[in-house]
């Protein structure tokens, strides 16, 4: 009798021990499922993000052509709805670079990532952000100081000359992982 009781014990223990083995790797496993699934997200946002991103560099490149280039007091009058149409383009491919960046800013920020390619992906995003709106805020505040010159100089009656208003509270110089450093600032 105390021989089946050992071994019903044993093979008890042995359940017991399986039990808590296959737990461990069923937890590991899904922990490894929910980090895949989320370096695939970083992935497909970070390829979105990237187009929108670049998108925004090739406008300023046109914008600089097209504006800052011709930027004279003289020209004001005759330029004036070509620069403010220009940045109206700025502003939305600026826009859509807001937009796919958001739910990259939960991935990425504050987390970390045994994948090498996700890293590079999420330091990638935060400086591609960070130079994205900080040069778009240069940008308009650039604009906007030589048109208060201008509007000094000149007045503002008969004209429909008017600084470039942006929302300051979702266009605003960005230090998105606050690390001191606003890239495309200075």
């Amino acid at each position: 009798m105390r021989t089946k009781a050992f071994i019903l014990g044993i093979i008890g223990f042995f359940f017991i021990l399986s039990g808590c083995i296959w737990g461990v790797f069923s937890s590991l496993q899904e922990s490894h499922d929910e980090m895949q699934q989320k370096q695939d997200q970083v992935a497909t946002y970070s390829s979105q993000f990237q187009e929108a991103a670049v998108a925004v560099q090739d406008r300023r490149i046109q914008y600089i052509k097209a504006v800052v280039e011709d930027l004279f007091h003289e020209s004001v009058m005759e330029d004036y709805a070509l620069w403010i149409k220009e940045l109206n383009t700025y502003q939305s491919l600026v826009d859509q670079v807001i937009e796919t960046a958001e739910p990259l800013k939960e991935l990425c920020i504050g987390q970390e990532y045994p994948d090498n390619k996700t890293v590079t992906s999420c330091d990638t995003y935060v400086n591609n952000y960070e130079t994205v709106m900080n040069y778009f805020v240069k940008d308009v505040e650039q604009f906007n100081n030589f048109i208060a010159g201008y509007l000094e100089l000149y007045g503002n009656e008969n004209t429909q000359v008017t600084l470039y208003t942006i929302d300051s509270n979702r266009y605003s110089y960005l230090d998105i992982n606050d690390d001191g450093i606003f890239i495309g600032k200075d």
